[in-house]
């Protein structure tokens, strides 16, 4: 929806005009005028101004007979602005100057969508962190526009007090070819991906989407938070055994799936003459799809690394060269192939010893003494390797206090 099409942004702009003895948006309501759109049109054409007489029956018909010099003016005003709204877009569209300027909502239409999702979601509180940014909003609008399915990563459902809060030192200019023209343009202050690096920040993400969605008419509430809900259901379940958990990141796999199905399967995202909404009935079809449900299935266990060790016939068990007859082979020089694998800890060998990415993790950290090393990035990583836990594989706990950990059930 634009500016021209918005009853909200019409209504405000109405209310700025009118007076104490007379309601603009009341009276042009009751010539079922509600936008800018119908405005310009009611009267003559956005390119041609209309005649005397022609505006003279406008008036008429919405001041009615014996209005003053002064109300005509002020409706002869808003015509004049509905007139140059609407040629405005229409060379906007044409040209395709700025193809993300024209399907932004207007501000007026982003608070009335907001106070109506506030009162129709009942139970939950849209504020702070499942506030969602109005460059969200605007990203569903798009997918409704051109009735077309995109798939909003976490990082990109971000909040609203992120872009209150951004600087306007964070403008920049950008050098802008258009039309075989070289612009400089000013774009507006840039806010960051969205954090979804833990579990409720990554469900607050989802949360922020949801009501989003909902704005814009594109999946109901009620069927984004069965969504949810399936998806945390299978990551919050334990795994069978010698199988790791369900992460997160096999989370956002599945829900980009998802998305990608609906993206290539669903033809209109628009509601129907009865107010259905067709990805209602395909996102909760999708939920069990084998094509999504895949991404969501506990891994098996990786084997432990094997510590090398010496044969018998290099070494007998007491330390002695072995008796077999057969002269030991000469140990080949250290070297970047020959390197002996560092033998884990005891009370460690039953876990793993890198990432799923493969970088290593910290032995010492995952000991009852700890790492006293200082760590840096996300997850964190001193010099010996990744701060996380070796049983389970998950930040923010180490094998000592690993509950899914054979023999330390809550901490002991």
């Amino acid at each position: 929806m634009t500016l021209i099409d918005s009853k909200a942004a019409f209504r405000q702009r109405c209310g700025e005009l009118s007076t104490a003895s007379i309601s603009f948006f009341e009276l042009l309501a009751a010539q079922n005028i509600n936008s800018f759109s119908e405005l310009a049109f009611s009267c003559g054409t956005p390119n041609r101004p209309p005649s005397d007489e022609e505006f003279k029956a406008l008036s008429d018909s919405v001041l009615g007979g014996g209005a003053s010099a002064g109300q005509i003016g002020l409706l002869r005003r808003l015509h004049f602005e509905a007139a140059t709204l609407v040629l405005s877009h229409l060379k906007t569209a044409v040209t395709s100057e700025t193809s993300e300027g024209i399907r932004k909502l207007p501000f007026a239409e982003k608070q009335a969508r907001y106070a109506k999702v506030k009162a129709t979601i009942s139970g939950f509180l849209i504020q702070g962190e499942t506030e969602p940014s109005h460059a969200l909003v605007d990203k569903c609008q798009i997918m409704y526009d051109t009735n077309s399915v995109m798939w909003l990563a976490p990082s990109a459902c971000t909040k609203r007090e992120l872009e209150i809060q951004a600087a306007p030192k964070d403008n920049q200019q950008v050098l802008k070819i258009e039309s075989q023209t070289l612009r400089v343009s000013t774009e507006g202050s840039k806010i960051g991906d969205a954090d979804h690096s833990s579990e409720i920040k990554l469900q607050w993400c989802w949360q922020r989407r949801s009501v989003a969605l909902e704005m814009c008419e594109l999946l109901s509430w009620q069927i984004s938070q069965k969504w949810l809900s399936t998806m945390f259901a299978v990551y919050a379940s334990d795994p069978p055994t010698n199988f790791s958990r369900v992460t997160l990141a096999q989370l956002i796999a599945a829900d980009k799936a998802l998305w990608t199905i609906l993206a290539r399967d669903v033809e209109s995202v628009k509601p129907n003459a009865n107010g259905d909404r067709p990805l209602d009935a395909a996102v909760e079809k999708l939920m069990c799809d084998p094509r999504v449900t895949m991404h969501m299935l506990s891994l098996p266990n990786r084997a432990p690394a094997a510590s090398s060790t010496i044969t018998s016939t290099e070494r007998a068990s007491d330390g002695a060269p072995s008796n077999t007859g057969v002269r030991p082979k000469k140990k080949a020089r250290p070297g970047k192939g020959n390197r002996p694998t560092p033998t884990p800890p005891e009370e460690l060998k039953s876990c793993y010893h890198q990432t799923s990415d493969g970088k290593p993790i910290c032995w010492a950290y995952n000991l009852s003494n700890g790492c006293s090393l200082s760590t840096t990035g996300q997850p964190p990583r001193c010099t010996k390797g990744v701060h996380m836990c070796a049983f389970c594989r998950r930040v923010g706990h180490s094998f000592q206090n690993c509950k899914a950990a054979p023999g330390k059930k809550d901490g002991h």
